[in-house]
């Protein structure tokens, strides 16, 4: 009788200990796909980019695009300024971003080709003959840190609506070079 008992226990203690185990590798292969998901959608990225392919914002976090349409607007704005100060004045910066939003949503809009035209080669040597296979990524809820083999500043990324995004801007910006 005590041995049908200790077997019983000890068959319900395996149990546990499978179900533990099973759930830590359901964990670990979950972390791993969401690492590969990050891995993959910063190197659609850089070979979207590198092509001068207009389709690259897509990639880019929300913030990302917003820095990135004031920095244009800007820059429009500074631009006319030097030829007709007066006609710069009268320029609504938030009408001009959402006009130019519109045009970087639209790949076939030529100003979305000639801004991506105008990055495909700073892109092309953000991985610097790295392969993305060799960069690591550190996930922490929806923010991960992809660090390249060379420990150089890592590159931001963000989940949004289950997706992941490049966060190039922000990778700049805090390393002061927006």
């Amino acid at each position: 009788m005590i041995y049908k008992k200790m077997g019983r226990n000890f068959y319900l203690a395996l149990v546990i200990v499978a179900i533990f185990f099973c759930s830590a590798c359901n964990a670990k292969t979950s972390e791993q796909a969401e690492e590969q998901q990050v891995l993959a959608t910063f190197d659609k990225f850089l070979k979207l980019g590198a092509q001068g392919d207009p389709t690259a914002w897509n990639l880019l976090t929300a913030e990302g695009q917003k820095i990135a349409l004031e920095i244009v607007a800007q820059g429009y704005i500074e631009g006319k300024a030097e030829d007709n100060a007066k006609e710069a004045a009268k320029i609504d910066i938030d009408e001009l971003i959402e006009k130019l939003r519109g045009e970087m949503e639209d790949p076939e809009s030529e100003i979305a080709r000639m801004l991506w035209e105008g990055l495909k080669e700073d892109i092309a040597t953000l991985d610097n003959g790295k392969t993305t296979s060799t960069w690591k990524a550190k996930i922490e809820g929806d923010k991960a840190l992809l660090t390249p083999p060379d420990d150089d500043t890592p590159m931001q990324m963000v989940k949004e609506n289950g997706q992941w995004k490049v966060g190039l801007f922000e990778t700049l910006h805090e390393i002061g070079m927006l």
